[in-house]
């Protein structure tokens, strides 16, 4: 389960998890084995390298650059404003249309998608992701 909360990584208080497990169970039959739990955490950091339009502002554009990717890797109201499914990695794709999109920005010449744990192909179904300290330099 997950709480609403505008932090990163919204964590719920064991107070909360057995209110949802005794809620559940009183709902279901008593053969279910039930188990309820706070998601696993899977931390995404963009490193990118862009070329601003103009240097006069640079500094708002870092920021600005790093909110949108803040904002757009909540759990609850990223990627199209509904959050994040569990289990779903974000597209390379969409950070290039979220950098692009910045107006300052006049092209992404490098990104790279950095995750906690490495290696590994696809996130199982009870992880979401969130958001790290992003690393994003001027060309």
């Amino acid at each position: 389960i997950l709480p609403y909360s505008s932090k990163n990584q919204p964590i719920p208080s064991l107070g909360l998890v057995k209110q949802v497990e005794t809620y559940i169970r009183s709902r279901c039959e008593p053969t279910v084995d039930l188990i309820v739990t706070p998601p696993q955490w899977q931390e995404v950091i963009v490193t990118a390298t862009i070329s601003p339009v103009s240097l006069e502002g640079a500094d708002m554009l870092l920021n600005t650059i790093k909110q949108r990717l803040e904002a757009f890797l909540h759990p609850l109201t990223g990627g199209q404003g509904e959050g994040w499914q569990f289990g779903r990695y974000p597209h390379k794709s969409d950070f290039y249309a979220i950098i692009q999109s910045i107006p300052g920005v006049n092209y992404v010449d490098f990104l790279k998608i950095s995750f906690l744990k490495e290696n590994i192909s696809s996130l199982n179904a009870d992880t979401l992701i969130y958001s790290g300290n992003h690393i994003i330099n001027l060309k």
